[in-house]
Formats: structure tokens, sequence, C-alpha cells
């Protein structure tokens, strides 16, 4: 009789086991990632246009089926004759060409 009460007693505290664990597995459903909205940042008609601090913004073709797709300018504002000047330009689409799968030009 006391074997079959101390097996009741070890099946119950398994099945409490059991239960704790899978409330902790199936409880704790909350994303480890934040997707925090992204205020530095503009698209509109394929053109994108990020600011990137300093007075200095980038603005690029996200589209891949556009031509002008890989072409990235680096644009600082001249507070002093409000304007903006052209720091930098890039066309990175031979090195987008070789990570999508296209043949290098």
């Amino acid at each position: 009789m006391n074997t079959m009460k101390g097996e009741k007693i070890t099946h119950t505290f398994m099945l409490i086991i059991i239960v704790l664990l899978l409330l902790l597995v199936l409880g704790n459903r909350t994303s480890s990632v934040q997707y925090v909205p992204n205020n530095n940042a503009y698209v509109s008609n394929n053109i994108a246009i990020v600011n990137i601090g300093n007075n200095r913004i980038l603005i690029m073709d996200p589209d891949i089926n556009s031509g002008s797709f890989g072409k990235v300018m680096v644009l600082e504002y001249d507070e002093k004759n409000l304007k903006f000047k052209v720091i930098q330009e890039e066309d990175l689409r031979n090195e987008f060409r070789g990570f999508l799968g296209l043949s290098k030009r």
C-alpha cells in the first residue's frame, strides 16, 4: 500500500513539473525582436531618402528592377548657403549583381 502511495506522490510531482515546464515554454511567447519605426527614412516613387546624421542624407533607388538601382548619393546640407552639396556618389550595381545572382558586367 505504501508503494502505491509513494508512486502516486511521485506521479503527482512529475505531473506538476511537466505542467510548469509547459507553462514556461508556451507562456513565454513574446518576441525577442523589437520593431522600432524608423523616422529617419522616407520612401516614395522608388526613391529612398535616409537621414544619416550630421546634416547628411543618403538617396538611393531601392527598386531592383529600376535602371538606377544601386546608385547611391550622399548629400550634406550647407547651413550657410542653405543648399545640399554632393559628398559622395557610388554605383553599387556590380556589388549587388553578385549578391543577387545576376551576371556581373
